[in-house]
């Protein structure tokens, strides 16, 4: 992944420059963020 140290997913705008981690499947806070985004949506 060199020379990336940001992985952003730009839906909801989280963010971590653990690239590392992401591709070992560490993608909690990103599922996180977007089922917020899906929740905050379905209130409006």
């Amino acid at each position: 992944m060199h020379p990336y140290k940001l992985v952003k997913d730009v839906r909801t705008g989280e963010e971590t420059g653990n690239v590392d981690a992401v591709m070992n499947g560490d993608l909690d806070a990103f599922l996180k963020a977007y089922l917020m985004l899906m929740g905050q949506k379905e209130e409006l």
